[in-house]
Order: C-alpha cells, then structure tokens, then sequence
C-alpha cells in the first residue's frame, strides 16, 4: 500500500532508488555501449530523439489527454508520487492517457523530458496502488537511462543479429530494472504483482482470481508445449510475465529492499543470492544453458560451432563478421580449439562435414526448444555479413534436417530477420 508521506522531494530518493538498478542491466548496457561500433550508431539514433519526442508530444496533445491536476487529479496525484520517489523531481514528465482498447504504457525520454503515454483501458484495469506500479516502472527506464541504448531502433539498423541477441538480452534485464522502481514506488508485492496478471489476462475481479501462485505455475507448462516455432524467446525485449513476478519477489525479499523500508522483523536473503536468482530466472529464456547441465546431453556450443562454421564456409568463404559473430555466441576456448583441429585437418575435405553429422546425431535428441533457439543463432551468424548466399541457405536446410527441424522454420528465422 501506498504511503504518501513517506517521500519527500531530495535527491536522496534518486540516490537510493539508483542503487537497486538490476546489475545484470547495468554491466550489459555498459558492456555493449563500450563497442566502438555500436556507440557509433547509438549516437546518431540520439541525435534524432528529440525530434522525435517533439513530434511524439505534438501528436499526443492533438489526439490524447494531457494529465494535469484539473484533467485527472487522481492520476496526477499518482505521478506526482512516482516523480518524488524515483527522486526525478528535476526532470519534466509529461503525461497522457491516450483512447486505446489495449492495456499498454510507455516512456519516451531524451534525457531531460520525459513523455508516459498510458492506454485508457489500462486506467479503467488498474487499481490505485497497480496504477502506480504501472507508472513508476516507465518512469524508471528514465531513472535507468535505457534511452542510451534504443535497442528497437539498432535492431532495425545495420548492426549484425547476433549483435541484435545481445540487444535484446539486455533489454529482457533493462525490464528487471524498470519493475524494481515500479516497486519502489507503490510499495506492495501484492499490488505489484496483480498488476501482472492484469496486463497479462486484460481482466480484473470479479471476472478472475488474482492468484499468483497459480499464474506463476504457468510456467511449469510451458516445456510441455515447446514448438518449432519459438523465435520470439530470444528476441523478445520482455521477459514472461510469471518470470518478472518471481525476479520482483526475490528483490522484495532481498536484504537491501528490506532494509530500505527498514523492516527489522522480515526475513531477508542476501542481494548476491537474490542477484544469482534472477540470472537464473531470466535464463529460462536461454534454454542452451539449463540443457547443459543435464548429464548425456549434447554441449549446443559443439553443434553451434561446428555447424556455423560449416554454413559460413558453404560459399568458400568465411567472413570475418561471420567468424566475430560466433565468438560472440560461444565459448571462445571451444571455438579456438576447435579452429586448431580444422587447421589440423585442413587437407581432409570431409573433415568439417564429418564433425557436424557425427555431433548432429546426439545434438537431435535435445528439447526442440535447444534446438530451435541454437540453430537461430546459426542464422544469425549466417546473415552477420549482411548477406546470404544460395549455398549458405542450402547448408542452413541440410544441417536443419540433420537435427530434424523443418526448413520453414529457417525461412520463418529469415523472414523475422529481414
């Protein structure tokens, strides 16, 4: 439940809402702005953001609902709250209720104005304190500075798709951030999380039950139903919904949350625990990972290894992007190693043929989900030069046929892609 006097208007609140910024979002946008090329780009997409948000706002004044203490004094009350809790009272917010049957929010900011565009059926959805959740997490992509990599403008560039699962990655973890200081600002789990399944089901009581436990069981189902058709996991920019309830859970239970609402009598879990919890959390998207732990089962490194190799070089001629590419998607000391021996066997026509069969024939037996996310960024690694050759789709369709995947589904990764 929401405090009011809780929060006054200091830069300590800025401060001590700054601190719990999800450290997985914090090194990867780091880690990806410090790549010479990416910057490059990433500075000029800003160049235009003000336009841009001058133009966002110009549309919304003449097609939405500016919200002011006379339009909507409740909902301005609300963002008041969010403003002094995040401590961006600096900072002009302009908001906008604007006529959608969609439950939806968004941010857009250029690092001084900060436009929130709320859909009217997300108003009539949410309850006071979820409103607020809803709020303080598209104000905190502001307090998070996301804008500094606009991940869905890159992804519509130049940059290479393996590049573009990076980007998207860290988006996934951006999210973790924004929910945190949506949290921060209504200050109640429940709140929170029935906020989720709101947005998730566009429904409210007395229509369903809001039963966490229940919804987040959810997830439980899903490996039962894995498709060939799950190119949306990897390039998702939002983690599943029951996984950002359990990430928020894990952070309200933390030992630094706890000890910000200064809870004495709460059972705590240490912020390095709940860190690695939710690493693992947002892993159930990477399903490469949790297949690897499993014993018999075949390392996606190997097979992702090989088989990219043996597309790239179908056309006799493996670029250097291509090879960049692969680096970024594996484990480098596989992939030297592997290198050596092809170096090795460079006389031996069949030698690269060979190593992808033989691989293919314990890679097959893997979840079809394994499959199709590794043989995505086979894909990826493919188109990573900016072009496709008829033989490297050709070798595309014959190592997806060796795994026992149809050839649609290249051509669905390809379409996605182009």
């Amino acid at each position: 439940m929401v405090i009011w006097e809780d929060w006054t208007i200091t830069s300590k609140n800025y401060q001590k809402a700054y601190a719990f910024r999800f450290i997985g979002d914090k090194e990867s946008q780091e880690n990806l702005l410090a790549i010479k090329s990416l910057k490059k780009q990433t500075d000029s997409l800003l160049k235009d953001q003000t336009a841009s948000l001058n133009e966002n706002i110009r549309g919304l004044l003449s097609n939405s609902l500016r919200v002011s203490e006379k339009s909507a004094p409740e909902i301005y009350k609300s963002f008041l709250h969010c403003q002094n809790a995040l401590g961006l009272e600096d900072k002009q917010i302009l908001p906008f209720i604007y006529n959608s049957h969609e439950v939806n929010a968004y941010c857009s900011y250029n690092g001084n104005e900060i436009v929130i565009g709320l859909s009217s059926q997300l108003i009539k959805l949410m309850a006071t304190d979820e409103l607020i959740f809803v709020i303080g997490h598209e104000l905190g992509h502001a307090l998070y500075e996301h804008f500094r990599l606009p991940a869905f403008g890159l992804s519509q560039g130049s940059i290479s798709a393996s590049r573009s699962l990076q980007l998207m990655s860290w988006s996934r973890k951006a999210e973790i951030s924004a929910d945190r200081a949506g949290l921060i600002c209504c200050n109640d789990i429940n709140a929170a999380t029935s906020g989720f399944i709101k947005l998730s089901s566009g429904l409210g009581e007395p229509y369903i039950s809001l039963d966490i436990d229940d919804f987040i069981s959810q997830l439980d189902l899903i490996e039962n139903f894995e498709t060939d058709n799950q190119i949306n996991d990897c390039y998702s920019t939002h983690p599943l919904n029951p996984l950002r309830i359990i990430a928020l859970k894990n952070f309200w239970n933390s030992e630094s949350f706890i000890n910000h609402q200064k809870n004495k009598n709460a059972k705590k879990i240490k912020d390095e625990e709940m860190d690695k919890k939710i690493f693992e959390i947002l892993d159930f998207m990477e399903p490469k990972k949790k297949e690897q732990t499993k014993k018999n089962s075949s390392n996606p490194d190997y097979f992702l290894i090989y088989s990219s190799y043996y597309v790239a070089n179908a056309d006799a001629d493996v670029h250097k992007k291509e090879l960049l590419s692969l680096k970024d998607l594996c484990d480098d000391k596989t992939l030297q190693q592997f290198l050596s021996d092809l170096s090795a066997n460079k006389k031996n026509k069949n030698f690269l043929e060979n190593l992808v069969k033989e691989e293919a024939k314990t890679f097959v037996k893997s979840k079809k989900g394994v499959k199709c996310s590794t043989l995505q960024k086979i894909v990826a690694v493919a188109r990573s030069d900016g072009e496709l050759s008829s033989d490297e789709r050709n070798a595309l369709y014959h190592v997806a046929s060796l795994i026992k995947i149809e050839e649609s589904f290249v051509d669905q990764i390809l379409k996605f892609l182009d």
